[in-house]
């Protein structure tokens, strides 16, 4: 690592004469995320890219992104009500599709007065 130091800096003091535009503006990237980079190096634990995080943070994008156009607070409410149940059922491992038909079939039987807390996806049995 320190040849690359070495060398980064080499290229620095001589400002980056002889690199075309691209390596210039490359050697100049990494040397400034050089501290960041050679944590990577030396810690076999970090994480060389965020596109796990990324693609699992897509669907909440893209729902904000469709939230926008819902129309309604009380559109906004029912969308919001029903990607926390989908959600809630995903963190559960429970299949979405079974869990609605056992929580229409149980609101159907039911009274009023009747406890409905016992038909929450971690609750309802499958």
């Amino acid at each position: 690592m320190r040849r690359i130091e070495e060398r980064l800096e080499v290229f620095r003091k001589s400002d980056f004469v002889g690199c075309g535009e691209l390596l210039k503006k490359t050697l100049k990237y990494a040397r400034g995320e050089w501290p960041a980079m050679k944590r990577v190096l030396e810690c076999g634990d970090v994480e060389l890219s965020n596109n796990l995080s990324e693609q699992m943070m897509r669907r909440i994008k893209m729902n904000l992104k469709n939230a926008g156009k819902i129309g309604s607070e009380r559109s906004a409410r029912h969308n919001a009500f029903m990607y926390s149940v989908i959600e809630s059922c995903k963190m559960v491992r429970r299949n979405v599709e079974d869990y609605q038909k056992s929580l229409l079939e149980r609101l159907r039987t039911a009274s009023d007065g009747d406890n409905l807390t016992n038909c929450l996806p971690c609750y309802l049995p499958a």
